[in-house]
């Protein structure tokens, strides 16, 4: 073999080896860029590391080592879904909550609720939130009702309508005496419309009724006399840190005629907390 021959086998062999370590050096680089499934960074895609699925591809061996079934690893997946729709779903109520009060929250609440029914992390928190729900005044457990007895008498929900065709979902009143509530201290405010129910027909033996309310002993409102054709009145009261309230009905008349308080109806009265 001549000089020029041996130069050419040496030049050969020197770019057959530099071809392969260059190969072997930068294999993880391209096995990367051309083999690897791609993910979404922005709107850029790039490669998955060879770390991050020896990882994964570590964490479904342990999983298997560990007697689970591939419908398992599913479950468990599941599971942290859920977990994770639920936590979202209750801030997500909290936020609600505070921007736009306890009515929206309760319906954020209810629509996850139909995914999950019976789900009780739900549930707890849809009671946390009607606990600020108003109490109708004729829901509202009575402490004292002195109109118990055969001529004076309580009603309940019996009118729905006053004198001006205004419709209403909840009414009381007495036909003459006093109702107490105990309170402790749990509400802000009592809420609500004095009216005539469209029921009633005039009667020249009553002239007129009126309402008096009395918060821990302290006179805070008078209703201006009702007779059959009277406007309706609303009427707002504090109770912030009250523990009794006391409501009054009272009619004028003669002898007998003193127990039509009802002239004077509570419609739509809410206590607030």
């Amino acid at each position: 073999m001549d000089k020029q021959q041996k130069h050419k086998v040496v030049t050969l062999i020197v770019t057959i080896m530099s071809f392969v370590s260059f190969f072997l050096l930068d294999v993880p680089s391209i096995f990367e860029k051309y083999f690897l499934p791609e993910e979404k960074v922005g709107t850029e895609k790039v490669p998955r590391k060879i770390e991050e699925i020896d990882k994964n591809n570590n964490i479904r061996n342990i999983k298997r080592a560990e007697g689970e079934s591939p419908e398992q690893i599913i479950t468990q997946n599941s599971t942290q879904e859920k977990e994770n729709f639920l936590n979202n779903i209750i801030k997500q109520a909290q936020v609600v909550f505070n921007s736009e009060g306890y009515e929206n929250a309760i319906l954020v609440l209810k629509d996850a609720i139909k995914n999950y029914p019976g789900e009780n992390i739900l549930l707890q928190e849809l009671k946390k939130y009607e606990y600020y729900r108003p109490i109708p005044i004729s829901e509202f457990p009575q402490l004292k009702n002195t109109a118990n007895g055969v001529e004076d008498k309580t009603l309940i929900n019996k009118y729905k309508e006053d004198k001006f065709n205004n419709t209403y979902l909840y009414s009381f009143s007495l036909s003459r005496g006093t109702v107490t509530y105990f309170l402790d201290g749990k509400f802000s405010l009592i809420k609500g419309t004095i009216a005539c129910p469209k029921e009633i027909k005039f009667d020249n033996y009553r002239k007129s009724s009126t309402i008096t309310i009395i918060v821990d002993g302290q006179r805070k409102f008078i209703s201006n006399p009702v007779e059959v054709d009277t406007y309706l009145q609303v009427f707002e009261i504090d109770l912030t840190g009250a523990n009794t309230i006391e409501i009054t009905w009272e009619c004028e008349g003669g002898n007998i005629w003193e127990n039509l308080g009802y002239y004077a109806t509570l419609f739509d009265t809410y206590f607030y907390k």
